[in-house]
Order: structure tokens, then C-alpha cells, then sequence
């Protein structure tokens, strides 16, 4: 009997988190359109331009210098006229956005453009990771990828986070076998819709 219990909490659990953080969060581009991007120089267009420097508003992860791994591209971009450059020599790296304010009551819409000068299968993830007011963790919902030689979208939805969650911050980790450069460009956050409370 006591089994049987168990596997019902676990079924539910599976039902239950399918139902609300899975297919039935699905915002688009549209959604966003005249929303306010959440996240700072999301296009790393802004600042003074220093090619060696982590770009203004953005953070690098990693067990070297930052900028030993990033540098601020003005040659190749997805819109404008700069990009993030990141190298990634068989270790991993991580490129976190400036914390922004959220709702848990609302949905996001998150999106961005990479580009890799090989081709990668896996290793690449996208994280939209929410705080409470002392800097706690409280969701870490995720988004993984693969690079081609051409810019291509990466885009999810997100949402149904715990009422303590007050800020955000966009995650972009790189585990990549091998020797990479990979560019991001135009990161996006959109609060896109408020569920209904009664």
C-alpha cells in the first residue's frame, strides 16, 4: 500500500510539473513586440568600446581572467554593430546578464542570437535564474541548444516562479568540448503576461 502511495505522489508530480513549467508556457517574438527589453546593454552596444574587456552589464564565470575568454566584437554581430565573443578551450564558461527586476504573478519571454565558428552538438545552455531579496536562488528553469556556423535563435518561456522571487538574471553556461569562439548577441527578456488571481 505504501508503495502504491509513493508511485501515485510521483506520477502527480511528473503530471502535475509537465502541466504547469512545460508545454503550456509559449510565448513568441510577437508577444514581445513594444515590450520593454529587461535586460541591460542586452545588444552590447553600449559603453565605451574596449575589445579586451568584459562588455558593461555582463559577467563572466570562469577559473581564468575574463578576459582571457570574452571579448567585445565589433566585426561580427546579429544586429548593430558589436557582439559578445566568447572562447571556450575544452572548460566551461558562463556569461551572466545584470540582475533585473521580476513578478512572479507574470510570464517572460526570453530569447537570443548565437553563432559558433564550428558546428556544436551540446554543451550549450541557457538559464533564467530568480532571487529573492537576500540573493537566494528560488527557480532555475533551463534551455538547452546547438551551434551552427550561422546565427541562430535560441528562445523560451518562463514562469509560475515562487512568490519570494523578486529578480532575475539571464545564465549563458558553455561546456564545450574542444576549441570554440561562439558569439551571442540581442539577449531579451520580455514580461510578456499576468496571470489572472483572484
Amino acid at each position: 500500500m505504501r508503495k502504491l502511495i509513493i508511485w501515485i505522489s510521483v506520477l502527480l508530480f511528473v503530471v502535475l510539473t509537465g502541466c504547469f513549467f512545460g508545454s503550456t508556457l509559449e510565448f513568441s517574438e510577437k508577444d514581445a513586440e513594444g515590450k520593454e527589453n529587461l535586460v541591460f546593454n542586452a545588444d552590447f552596444e553600449g559603453g565605451d568600446f574596449k575589445y579586451d574587456e568584459v562588455p558593461l552589464g555582463w559577467m563572466i564565470l570562469h577559473k581564468t581572467k575574463p578576459e582571457a575568454v570574452i571579448t567585445w566584437d565589433n566585426n561580427v554581430a546579429y544586429s548593430g554593430e558589436k557582439s559578445a565573443c566568447i572562447t571556450v578551450d575544452n572548460s566551461e564558461v558562463s556569461l551572466i546578464s545584470e540582475a533585473f527586476d521580476i513578478n512572479f504573478q507574470y510570464a517572460y519571454y526570453n530569447r537570443l542570437f548565437m553563432k559558433s565558428d564550428k558546428w556544436i552538438g551540446d554543451g550549450i545552455t541557457c538559464y533564467f535564474v530568480t532571487f529573492d531579496d537576500k540573493g537566494k536562488i528560488r527557480n532555475e528553469i533551463s534551455q538547452k541548444t546547438s551551434l551552427q556556423t550561422e546565427w541562430s535563435k535560441l528562445e523560451f518561456s518562463t514562469g509560475f516562479f515562487k512568490k519570494e522571487a523578486k529578480y532575475a538574471r539571464i545564465v549563458i553556461n558553455f561546456d564545450v568540448k574542444g576549441k570554440r569562439k561562439i558569439w551571442v548577441d540581442d539577449v531579451g527578456s520580455f514580461n510578456v503576461y499576468q496571470f489572472t488571481t483572484k
